[in-house]
């Protein structure tokens, strides 16, 4: 998880989270564009790459969820799950 915060996207719907992928701060510190307005791009199961352009994967659905060319994706069940998962494991974690 970074320490920066992104802004929940106006078009996203669903629980708010702090979750970044490490390869957007990566790649900000390079100077790329930014963060994609998409649910994957605050979804603790998504994996991102970017070469010429970000794509993500999704390790729930094990497949290419998402390109920098497509529509958003505005609401995911699999994020959903993946961010109460992530809330629940920072509590237990937490609580030691």
């Amino acid at each position: 998880m970074s320490a920066t915060t992104p802004a929940q996207p106006a078009k996203i719907v669903g629980r708010y989270t702090t979750f970044q992928p490490e390869a957007f701060r990566l790649m900000q510190d390079h100077g790329a564009d930014a963060p994609p307005q998409t649910a994957c791009a605050s979804c603790p199961a998504s994996v991102w790459f970017h070469q010429d352009y970000w794509r993500c994967f999704c390790t729930v659905m094990k497949g290419m969820t998402w390109q920098s060319d497509e529509s958003p994706i505005q609401v995911c069940s699999a994020r959903e799950s993946a961010v109460v998962k992530l809330e629940l494991e920072s509590r237990k974690g937490g609580s030691q």
